[in-house]
Protein backbone atom coordinates (compact mmCIF):
# COMPACT_ATOMS: atom_id res chain seq x y z
CA UNK A 1 0.00 0.00 0.00
CA UNK A 2 1.01 3.76 -0.81
CA UNK A 3 1.59 6.00 1.61
CA UNK A 4 -1.39 7.90 -0.11
CA UNK A 5 -3.85 5.57 1.17
CA UNK A 6 -2.43 5.54 4.50
CA UNK A 7 -4.52 7.74 7.06
CA UNK A 8 -3.07 9.34 9.58
CA UNK A 9 -4.57 8.58 12.92
CA UNK A 10 -3.43 11.53 14.85
CA UNK A 11 -5.89 13.56 12.64
CA UNK A 12 -9.59 13.65 13.45
CA UNK A 13 -12.22 14.36 10.30
CA UNK A 14 -13.04 17.61 9.79
CA UNK A 15 -16.95 18.47 10.85
CA UNK A 16 -18.32 22.53 10.95
CA UNK A 17 -18.19 23.91 14.10
CA UNK A 18 -21.12 23.60 16.40
CA UNK A 19 -23.48 27.33 16.13
CA UNK A 20 -24.83 28.46 19.59
CA UNK A 21 -28.55 28.90 20.09
CA UNK A 22 -27.84 32.25 21.05
CA UNK A 23 -26.19 33.20 17.99
CA UNK A 24 -29.97 31.60 16.25
CA UNK A 25 -32.08 33.70 17.96
CA UNK A 26 -29.81 36.94 17.17
CA UNK A 27 -29.80 36.51 13.70
CA UNK A 28 -33.82 35.94 13.65
CA UNK A 29 -34.08 39.14 15.55
CA UNK A 30 -31.80 40.72 12.76
CA UNK A 31 -33.91 39.45 10.02
CA UNK A 32 -37.61 40.50 11.93
CA UNK A 33 -35.76 43.49 12.56
CA UNK A 34 -35.13 43.84 8.75
CA UNK A 35 -38.36 43.15 7.56
CA UNK A 36 -40.28 45.49 9.62
CA UNK A 37 -37.71 48.07 8.42
CA UNK A 38 -39.03 46.80 4.90
CA UNK A 39 -42.59 47.47 5.74
CA UNK A 40 -42.28 50.80 7.55
CA UNK A 41 -39.93 52.03 4.54
CA UNK A 42 -43.02 50.70 1.61
CA UNK A 43 -45.99 52.18 4.40
CA UNK A 44 -43.76 55.26 3.77
CA UNK A 45 -43.19 55.45 0.32
CA UNK A 46 -47.00 54.49 -0.12
CA UNK A 47 -48.20 57.83 2.41
CA UNK A 48 -45.97 60.24 0.31
CA UNK A 49 -47.69 58.93 -2.90
CA UNK A 50 -50.81 59.18 -1.34
CA UNK A 51 -50.22 62.84 -0.15
CA UNK A 52 -48.69 63.55 -3.67
CA UNK A 53 -51.83 62.44 -5.02
CA UNK A 54 -54.73 63.51 -2.56
CA UNK A 55 -53.08 65.48 -0.14
CA UNK A 56 -53.78 69.01 -1.49
CA UNK A 57 -57.74 67.83 -1.84
CA UNK A 58 -58.04 66.65 1.37
CA UNK A 59 -56.31 70.18 2.91
CA UNK A 60 -58.77 72.20 0.59
CA UNK A 61 -62.21 69.78 1.81
CA UNK A 62 -60.72 70.21 5.88
CA UNK A 63 -60.32 74.11 5.29
CA UNK A 64 -63.38 74.39 3.70
CA UNK A 65 -65.44 72.59 6.54
CA UNK A 66 -63.84 74.45 9.13
CA UNK A 67 -64.90 77.87 7.21
CA UNK A 68 -68.67 76.84 6.28
CA UNK A 69 -68.66 75.85 10.46
CA UNK A 70 -67.35 78.75 11.22
CA UNK A 71 -70.19 80.84 8.67
CA UNK A 72 -72.40 78.96 10.07
CA UNK A 73 -71.58 79.78 13.58
CA UNK A 74 -71.67 83.76 12.26
CA UNK A 75 -75.18 83.25 10.99
CA UNK A 76 -76.65 81.95 13.66
CA UNK A 77 -75.32 84.50 16.33
CA UNK A 78 -76.08 87.37 13.75
CA UNK A 79 -79.74 85.96 13.55
CA UNK A 80 -80.40 86.04 17.34
CA UNK A 81 -78.74 89.67 17.49
CA UNK A 82 -81.38 90.31 14.51
CA UNK A 83 -84.22 88.78 16.37
CA UNK A 84 -83.38 90.54 19.71
CA UNK A 85 -83.20 93.86 18.40
CA UNK A 86 -86.44 92.92 16.68
CA UNK A 87 -88.40 91.69 19.28
CA UNK A 88 -86.81 95.05 21.55
CA UNK A 89 -88.84 96.81 18.67
CA UNK A 90 -91.93 95.15 19.28
CA UNK A 91 -91.96 95.28 23.06
CA UNK A 92 -91.11 99.24 22.80
CA UNK A 93 -93.98 99.56 19.93
CA UNK A 94 -96.11 98.16 22.38
CA UNK A 95 -94.93 100.21 25.36
CA UNK A 96 -95.66 103.48 22.83
CA UNK A 97 -99.42 102.33 22.24
CA UNK A 98 -100.08 101.83 26.08
CA UNK A 99 -99.31 105.22 26.11
CA UNK A 100 -101.61 106.30 23.40
CA UNK A 101 -98.65 107.15 21.25
CA UNK A 102 -99.91 106.09 18.30
CA UNK A 103 -97.51 108.09 15.98
CA UNK A 104 -94.28 107.05 17.28
CA UNK A 105 -95.74 103.19 17.67
CA UNK A 106 -97.18 103.58 14.16
CA UNK A 107 -93.60 104.57 12.59
CA UNK A 108 -92.22 101.42 14.86
CA UNK A 109 -94.38 98.76 13.82
CA UNK A 110 -93.93 99.98 10.08
CA UNK A 111 -90.47 99.61 10.40
CA UNK A 112 -90.45 96.33 11.27
CA UNK A 113 -93.21 95.47 8.49
CA UNK A 114 -90.30 96.29 5.88
CA UNK A 115 -87.36 95.05 7.91
CA UNK A 116 -88.62 92.63 10.01
CA UNK A 117 -88.63 88.29 10.03
CA UNK A 118 -92.02 87.35 9.05
CA UNK A 119 -93.41 86.71 12.32
CA UNK A 120 -92.70 90.13 13.51
CA UNK A 121 -94.20 91.55 10.05
CA UNK A 122 -97.03 89.50 10.67
CA UNK A 123 -97.35 90.88 14.39
CA UNK A 124 -96.54 94.29 13.37
CA UNK A 125 -99.33 94.36 10.29
CA UNK A 126 -102.55 92.71 12.55
CA UNK A 127 -101.52 95.81 15.25
CA UNK A 128 -101.61 98.25 12.34
CA UNK A 129 -104.71 97.03 11.06
CA UNK A 130 -106.26 97.37 14.51
CA UNK A 131 -105.14 100.49 14.81
CA UNK A 132 -106.53 101.42 11.16
CA UNK A 133 -109.82 99.74 13.02
CA UNK A 134 -110.05 101.82 15.64
CA UNK A 135 -109.37 104.86 13.96
CA UNK A 136 -112.15 104.54 11.76
CA UNK A 137 -109.69 103.40 8.62
CA UNK A 138 -112.07 100.52 7.54
CA UNK A 139 -110.43 100.20 4.19
CA UNK A 140 -107.05 100.59 4.80
CA UNK A 141 -107.70 97.26 7.96
CA UNK A 142 -108.97 95.83 5.13
CA UNK A 143 -106.12 96.38 3.26
CA UNK A 144 -104.02 95.18 6.07
CA UNK A 145 -105.48 91.68 6.31
CA UNK A 146 -105.62 90.81 3.08
CA UNK A 147 -102.11 91.34 2.40
CA UNK A 148 -101.33 89.31 5.51
CA UNK A 149 -103.59 86.74 4.48
CA UNK A 150 -102.23 86.41 0.99
CA UNK A 151 -98.00 86.52 2.23
CA UNK A 152 -97.36 82.53 1.87
CA UNK A 153 -94.15 83.11 3.86
CA UNK A 154 -95.97 83.06 6.95
CA UNK A 155 -97.22 80.28 9.03
CA UNK A 156 -101.51 79.26 8.22
CA UNK A 157 -102.44 80.28 11.77
CA UNK A 158 -101.73 84.06 10.76
CA UNK A 159 -102.93 83.75 7.12
CA UNK A 160 -106.54 82.18 8.76
CA UNK A 161 -106.68 85.38 11.29
CA UNK A 162 -106.04 87.79 8.97
CA UNK A 163 -108.23 86.16 6.27
CA UNK A 164 -111.43 85.99 9.22
CA UNK A 165 -110.51 89.71 10.67
CA UNK A 166 -111.39 90.74 6.94
CA UNK A 167 -114.33 88.68 6.20
CA UNK A 168 -115.59 90.09 9.81
CA UNK A 169 -115.32 93.71 8.55
CA UNK A 170 -116.90 93.20 5.53
CA UNK A 171 -119.35 91.16 6.64
CA UNK A 172 -122.26 93.11 6.72
CA UNK A 173 -121.69 94.63 3.38
CA UNK A 174 -121.57 91.36 1.86
CA UNK A 175 -124.50 89.33 0.05
CA UNK A 176 -125.01 86.05 2.07
CA UNK A 177 -123.76 83.84 -0.67
CA UNK A 178 -120.14 85.67 -0.96
CA UNK A 179 -120.25 85.17 2.91
CA UNK A 180 -120.88 81.54 2.52
CA UNK A 181 -118.03 81.29 0.05
CA UNK A 182 -115.69 83.21 2.23
CA UNK A 183 -116.52 81.07 5.36
CA UNK A 184 -116.57 77.72 4.44
CA UNK A 185 -113.13 76.84 4.72
CA UNK A 186 -112.33 78.61 8.53
CA UNK A 187 -115.80 76.75 9.68
CA UNK A 188 -114.18 73.26 9.36
CA UNK A 189 -114.09 71.00 12.52
CA UNK A 190 -110.47 71.08 13.80
CA UNK A 191 -109.80 74.47 12.46
CA UNK A 192 -109.09 77.39 15.12
CA UNK A 193 -112.01 79.32 13.73
CA UNK A 194 -114.30 76.75 13.42
CA UNK A 195 -116.61 78.41 16.36
CA UNK A 196 -116.56 81.44 15.04
CA UNK A 197 -116.63 81.31 11.72
CA UNK A 198 -119.54 78.88 11.91
CA UNK A 199 -121.47 81.09 14.09
CA UNK A 200 -121.90 83.38 11.01
CA UNK A 201 -121.70 80.95 8.10
CA UNK A 202 -125.12 79.56 10.09
CA UNK A 203 -126.28 83.27 9.92
CA UNK A 204 -125.43 83.33 6.80
CA UNK A 205 -127.29 79.91 5.72
CA UNK A 206 -130.60 81.57 7.53
CA UNK A 207 -129.66 84.90 5.79
CA UNK A 208 -129.54 82.63 2.33
CA UNK A 209 -132.95 81.12 3.42
CA UNK A 210 -131.22 77.86 3.74
CA UNK A 211 -132.13 76.59 6.95
CA UNK A 212 -130.82 72.92 6.41
CA UNK A 213 -127.72 74.35 5.83
CA UNK A 214 -127.51 76.15 9.23
CA UNK A 215 -128.94 73.73 11.28
CA UNK A 216 -126.45 71.65 10.40
CA UNK A 217 -123.47 73.51 10.41
CA UNK A 218 -125.54 74.40 14.23
CA UNK A 219 -125.45 71.15 16.00
CA UNK A 220 -122.17 70.26 14.49
CA UNK A 221 -120.88 73.42 16.41
CA UNK A 222 -122.76 72.34 19.77
CA UNK A 223 -121.51 69.20 19.76
CA UNK A 224 -118.04 70.22 19.66
CA UNK A 225 -116.00 69.92 22.58
CA UNK A 226 -114.10 73.12 21.57
CA UNK A 227 -117.30 74.95 21.53
CA UNK A 228 -116.91 77.68 24.84
CA UNK A 229 -120.19 77.84 26.75
CA UNK A 230 -121.39 81.20 26.16
CA UNK A 231 -120.85 80.97 22.51
CA UNK A 232 -123.12 76.91 23.10
CA UNK A 233 -126.02 79.35 24.15
CA UNK A 234 -126.31 81.73 21.74
CA UNK A 235 -126.34 78.33 19.39
CA UNK A 236 -129.02 77.52 20.97
CA UNK A 237 -130.59 80.53 20.59
CA UNK A 238 -129.83 80.40 16.74
CA UNK A 239 -131.68 76.68 16.90
CA UNK A 240 -134.49 77.56 18.39
CA UNK A 241 -135.13 80.21 15.69
CA UNK A 242 -135.19 77.86 13.41
CA UNK A 243 -138.14 76.23 11.55
CA UNK A 244 -138.95 72.73 13.17
CA UNK A 245 -137.42 69.86 11.08
CA UNK A 246 -140.47 68.26 10.73
CA UNK A 247 -141.84 71.33 9.08
CA UNK A 248 -138.99 71.65 6.92
CA UNK A 249 -140.02 68.01 5.33
CA UNK A 250 -143.43 68.80 5.06
CA UNK A 251 -143.36 72.28 3.63
CA UNK A 252 -141.64 70.62 0.63
CA UNK A 253 -144.07 69.82 -2.73
CA UNK A 254 -144.64 66.31 -3.07
CA UNK A 255 -143.24 64.24 -5.86
CA UNK A 256 -145.09 63.19 -9.08
CA UNK A 257 -144.82 59.84 -8.05
CA UNK A 258 -146.07 59.85 -4.19
CA UNK A 259 -149.10 62.21 -6.28
CA UNK A 260 -150.26 59.09 -8.43
CA UNK A 261 -149.80 56.52 -5.51
CA UNK A 262 -152.29 58.85 -3.17
CA UNK A 263 -154.91 59.55 -5.69
CA UNK A 264 -155.52 56.57 -7.56
CA UNK A 265 -157.22 54.71 -4.12
CA UNK A 266 -159.06 57.79 -3.55
CA UNK A 267 -160.19 57.85 -7.71
CA UNK A 268 -161.24 54.59 -7.24
CA UNK A 269 -163.47 54.69 -4.09
CA UNK A 270 -164.94 57.54 -5.54
CA UNK A 271 -165.94 55.51 -8.75
CA UNK A 272 -167.17 52.47 -6.74
CA UNK A 273 -169.26 55.00 -4.47
CA UNK A 274 -170.72 56.39 -7.84
CA UNK A 275 -171.36 52.90 -9.35
CA UNK A 276 -173.30 51.76 -6.00
CA UNK A 277 -175.32 55.24 -6.11
CA UNK A 278 -176.35 54.25 -9.63
CA UNK A 279 -177.15 51.15 -8.82
CA UNK A 280 -179.53 52.33 -5.95
CA UNK A 281 -180.70 54.73 -8.16
CA UNK A 282 -182.45 51.98 -10.60
CA UNK A 283 -183.41 50.50 -7.86
CA UNK A 284 -185.58 52.91 -6.71
CA UNK A 285 -186.81 54.31 -9.93
CA UNK A 286 -187.92 50.02 -10.98
CA UNK A 287 -189.65 50.25 -7.83
CA UNK A 288 -191.86 53.74 -8.02
CA UNK A 289 -192.74 52.04 -11.48
CA UNK A 290 -194.24 48.97 -10.02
Amino acid sequence: MSSKNKKNPSTPPSKAPPVSKNRQSAAQAELRNFEQEIDEELRRDQLVKLWRRFGVITVTIILLLIAAFGGWLYYQNKQRDISSKQSEMMQSALDELEIDNITQARSILEKLVKEGKPGYQAMAQVLLAGMAELSGKKEDSIKFYDKLAQDLRLAEPWRELATFKSILLRYDDMSPDEAIEALRPLAQDGKPWFGVAGELLAVAYIRADQPESARAILEALIGSRKTPTSLSNRLNQLVTSLPPAEDLVTSLPPAEDTVVAEKTPEKKKSEKTKKITGKKHKETGKEKRS
